[in-house]
């Protein structure tokens, strides 16, 4: 298979962390647990490979703690593996340097939080315009794809409402356009 038809390859990635020994503790002891390095070394993911063909639909499932937000993160870029291959789009992500791959993240990439983290200062076609100008877009057009990403979310007419003012599903809807802009 080739490497365009994939949107994203997973090889062989790995993800540990420190888990810190003793936990019953008191706080004190725990400090010093620390400052001794008394800790062991956690893998949460253990070599995991897959690819997504583009215009592909996954889902992640499993358990709490087996991983699934590490892996997210990790596929988002906003985290990096101990070890293993990363390519989305026929990009290797995990050789850009910080700059390259914020520009990246920005171009490319769209999130979708659990909590939707939307600026409460700003209304929703606000929200939704930011990703935009980062990317350096101008405030014309912007203001045009967010107008329309908007309206098919058939938030038209919540187009000024600030976030406190929008029921949860619209405040998701929000979050969509934002990471679809």
């Amino acid at each position: 298979m080739e490497r365009n038809e994939n949107a994203i390859e997973v090889r062989n990635v790995t993800k540990s962390f420190k888990v810190y020994l003793d936990k019953g503790a008191q706080l004190k002891e725990r400090l010093l647990f620390r400052k001794r390095n008394r800790y062991e070394e956690r893998q949460v993911l253990k070599g995991i490979s897959f690819d997504v063909k583009k215009g592909e639909a996954i889902g992640l499932i499993g358990h709490n703690g087996c991983g699934k937000s590490t892996l997210l993160r990790i596929l988002g870029t906003l985290s990096t593996p101990d070890s293993g291959e990363l390519v989305i789009d026929g990009t290797d992500v995990l050789k850009l340097g910080e700059k390259a791959l914020a520009e990246f993240r920005n171009r490319r990439l769209g999130f979708v939080f659990q909590f939707h983290h939307l600026l409460p200062e700003f209304t929703a076609l606000e929200n939704v315009m930011i990703p935009a100008f980062i990317a350096g877009r101008s405030r014309k057009d912007a203001e045009k794809d967010a107008l329309a990403l908007l309206e098919d979310m058939g938030l038209g007419g919540r187009l000024t409402h600030k976030p406190s003012e929008l029921s949860g599903g619209e405040q998701q809807r929000v979050a969509i356009a934002r990471a679809l802009i």
